[in-house]
């Protein structure tokens, strides 16, 4: 056993580890304790009685028949061994990286073996965290990208000049054209001069951001006239459109299915019958008198069950009232009708259906039946959400983006408070090395961990959004003295120091923050506002790095 100064010396070099430590010194066919430091104490609960007794006195025969077998390792190499472990304490599982090390005395003989354990059990939590957000991440990824490209309608996306700027592979089908062919050129290279102008004045009239759609024919590469039904949405920032797609429904299919009804009825129920689409005929007092057995397809009841219903059966409640008045105004004057709606199913949830209906006349005029095909576009509605979020937020860390920023900034100072505003630019101090030292993959794992560490301070009002590279912005949006954003700056900064959960383990980062603080009397603008936050953040990068620096009126 160790004693005197040799103990002083144990005590000294071991007792401030925050890892535990223990001392073991080789038996005949085991280990005994020679000295292990408090934080080895407080994990185990063991205490000095164990010093002298050995691993097979103090614990389980299994527990001490693995030590045993991991010790002895060292003994026949003579040289360190690592290896990782784990136990559990008060009923949770922690893990730990454990480090073997021979003492050698002057015979070249192992005289004592230090034993260091370093618990790894937050890095173990983090690694598998991040490993199911990167999972998640790819899936979602994967699942737009198929929306897009797997869609069985034809995607085509415009500028503001009514230029095709992107398309589907599904735009062949319909134009004649590759996606590839028709980039920069105008709308009228698929449509007539008429159809052109309608597509145009959707795409440039101001919208309040709901879905408009029109009727068209396209001519195609064989000049061959297709009709279609084009529906068009609008990404609107700050009341201004910013971009515009298209979906083009190939209408060939229903507009023949009617044809041939009008010509037999019995045809057409044939052709109804094999519909992917929900077919249904109305009767002039606005009950369902057919419906197509893809009704059990879709949304799970019987097409017989809706035979005699009220034509609002099974739409949701706040969908009604604007259905019943399409419906009725279409039979009035004579004209087709399209809308989307939500329509429940068996399982207890709404799905999204298109209904396009058409009045049927004979020829004298008398309304004969309305004739109502309804697909399913419930995917197209998930598609159309998450282009909607794609445009205001950043694709890598999820945040919000400059543009989004941008309007939630000038939003606040529109509403003048009695309480200043602080808007602080962040970035991440030799990000360049770090992508350079353990490359892009973790690069982009830092950006994503110090977008989250952010975000942890936010209040209720307050904003972090992603300007681009390792570059953030912050809004605080409403601060009652100026301290508050130093206190802001210095959550950051300490938050930085804590573990990273990366899967190469801890990596030191610091941030460096420039700050500016307004109030409703200074009358700067959002421009305004990130352009001093730009520069404080100049001079914080000057004064050395992992620092903030206040925006005054006289910085240069």
């Amino acid at each position: 056993m160790i004693r005197g100064s040799e103990s002083l010396l144990y005590d000294a070099v071991y007792a401030g580890i925050q890892d535990q430590v223990y001392v073991m010194k080789p038996a005949e066919n085991t280990y005994v304790y020679e000295f292990l430091n408090e934080s080895a104490k407080k994990a185990t609960g063991l205490s000095d009685q164990v010093i002298g007794q050995t691993f097979e006195e103090v614990f389980s025969q299994n527990i001490a028949s693995v030590l045993i077998t991991e010790y002895d390792k060292v003994m026949q190499k003579k040289d360190i061994i690592i290896y990782e472990d784990e136990y559990v304490v008060d009923n949770q599982t922690r893990h730990s990286n454990i480090t073997l090390s021979p003492i050698l005395n002057k015979q070249g003989n192992v005289d004592v073996i230090v034993g260091v354990v370093k618990d790894i059990t937050n890095q173990k939590n983090a690694e598998r965290e991040l490993s199911h957000l990167w999972n998640e991440l790819n899936k979602s990824k994967k699942r737009y990208q198929s929306l897009f490209k797997d869609n069985s309608d034809a995607i085509i996306s415009f500028d503001l000049e009514g230029r095709i700027t992107n398309g589907n592979p599904q735009v062949q089908d319909i134009t004649g054209f590759k996606p590839i062919e028709l980039i920069g050129k105008t709308c009228n290279a698929i449509l007539d001069e008429e159809s052109t102008a309608k597509l145009l004045n959707l795409i440039n009239q101001p919208s309040s951001g709901k879905t408009a759609q029109l009727n068209v024919e396209i001519t195609n590469r064989s000049n061959q006239i297709k009709s279609v039904s084009v529906k068009v949405s609008p990404l609107i920032l700050n009341q201004k459109i910013q971009g515009t797609y298209a979906i083009f429904h190939d209408l060939t299919k229903e507009i023949e299915t009617i044809k041939k009804w009008e010509e037999s009825e019995e045809r057409f129920r044939i052709i109804a019958e094999h519909a992917h689409d929900m077919i249904s005929l109305l009767n002039y007092q606005g009950r369902i008198i057919y419906a197509s057995p893809s009704y059990k397809r879709i949304v799970g009841f019987d097409n017989q069950e809706y035979t005699g219903k009220i034509f609002l059966y099974h739409i949701h409640p706040e969908d009604q009232e604007r259905l019943q008045e399409i419906v009725v105004n279409s039979i009035k004057n004579g004209t087709p009708f399209s809308l989307q709606t939500r329509h429940y199913t068996m399982d207890g949830s709404y799905i999204w259906v298109e209904a396009n209906g058409a009045p049927v006349f004979d020829k004298t005029d008398n309304f004969k039946h309305m004739v109502v095909l309804a697909r399913d576009i419930t995917m197209q509605k998930v598609y159309e959400k998450q282009l909607e979020h794609n445009a205001t937020h950043d694709y890598l860390t999820g945040l919000p983006n400059r543009r989004l920023f941008k309007s939630k900034l000038t939003e606040r100072l529109c509403h003048p408070s009695s309480d200043s505003l602080a808007v602080l630019m962040l970035d991440i101090d030799d990000f360049k090395s770090i992508n350079d030292t353990f490359g892009h993959d973790i690069g982009d794992a830092v950006i994503v961990e110090f977008g989250k560490k952010v975000s942890q301070y936010l209040g209720d009002n307050d904003i972090v959004a992603r300007l681009g590279g390792d570059e953030f912005i912050v809004l605080l949006y409403s601060i009652s003295y100026a301290e508050k954003a130093e206190q802001f700056a210095n959550n950051i900064k300490e938050v930085m120091k804590k573990p990273w959960g990366l899967e190469i383990g801890n990596i030191d980062v610091t941030t460096s923050i420039g700050i500016t603080i307004t109030n409703s009397e200074d009358n700067k603008d959002a421009f305004q506002l990130m352009k001093q936050a730009d520069i404080a953040l100049y001079e914080a990068k000057n004064d050395g790095k992992n620092g903030f620096y206040i925006y005054q009126d006289d910085t240069v």
